[in-house]
């Protein structure tokens, strides 16, 4: 990987450690959300390698920045609205099993999902998402302002009053890609823990 200068070869000590732990910095600033700092040091060490006319290096540079720059453009399709954060919830039920995955978005980018397992459910969507809803976010300190679901929920505006949030069922655009996906994602996780068990059976 060395040579094909997709690593830096920190285990065989091609880089030093005062270099390897800014890599590691502009990692963890660009996934908290701070990709317009990490793009303004990119830039600014493109320039100066031009300027010490180091151009294979300064051409290393600009492709980080065209490829952070792509990454950042995928990601906006990902905004639910504004940028505000918010929360996708999605179902996938076969029988009396439900798994339900939540997608959290912080400053209109993923930042986090959860799945949660139910066995026996007798509830149905609607009134599973009503229950959750209120268990999971009521008394927590950070609700997010926007809670998507796929269902037209009845005591929705009760609960929008309880938790001070906005519940929504979208009806097109990107917010329903986004609630498609939140579903997907529960059918995955669902057919992954069939998987496991199936595998851990097996080995039994």
């Amino acid at each position: 990987l060395y040579e094909m200068k997709r690593c830096s070869g920190p285990c065989v000590d091609l880089i030093d450690k005062e270099k390897y732990d800014r890599y590691v910095n502009d990692a963890i600033r660009f996934l908290k959300g701070k990709s317009e700092v990490v793009l303004d040091d990119l830039k600014r060490n493109m320039e100066e390698a031009a300027e010490a006319l180091e151009f294979e290096r300064a051409e290393h540079f600009r492709k980080l920045i065209l490829s952070v720059e792509e990454t950042l453009q995928r990601q906006s399709v990902d905004k639910p609205g504004n940028g505000t954060s918010a929360d996708v919830l999605g179902i996938y039920r076969n029988g009396d099993e439900v798994v339900l995955s939540v997608l959290s978005f912080h400053l209109g980018r993923l930042d986090a999902y959860k799945h949660h397992n139910f066995s026996k459910i007798l509830e149905s969507d609607e009134e599973l998402y009503e229950s959750f809803i209120l268990q999971n976010y009521l008394g927590q300190s950070l609700v997010p302002k926007l809670i998507l679901v796929p269902k037209n929920l009845e005591n929705e505006k009760e609960i929008q009053e309880i938790l001070n949030v906005s519940v929504a069922k979208p009806e097109r655009g990107e917010k329903k890609a986004l609630v498609e996906m939140a579903i997907k994602n529960a059918e995955a996780a669902y057919h992954q823990k069939k998987d496991k068990s199936a595998i851990q059976e097996k080995a039994l």
